[in-house]
């Protein structure tokens, strides 16, 4: 494994596309959302991507 940090910009639709996988770690609290509510959450962050016309970047969410 690799010390060095690394950073590159992606458009959301890539970000939330089949070739990013998502991993929460065991130690870190349990996800507690429903479907509904990230559903929700992603419909709105499309919807702000749309109303912008511009490319965003996501940090920590």
């Amino acid at each position: 494994m690799s010390d060095k940090i690394s950073a590159k910009e992606y458009s959301l639709s890539k970000i939330f596309s089949a070739d990013f996988e998502y991993h929460i770690p065991k130690y870190q609290r349990p996800y507690s959302w429903t479907e509904d509510e990230a559903a929700i959450l992603f419909d709105d962050l499309y919807d702000f991507y749309e109303f912008l016309n511009c490319n965003m970047k996501l940090n920590t969410l």
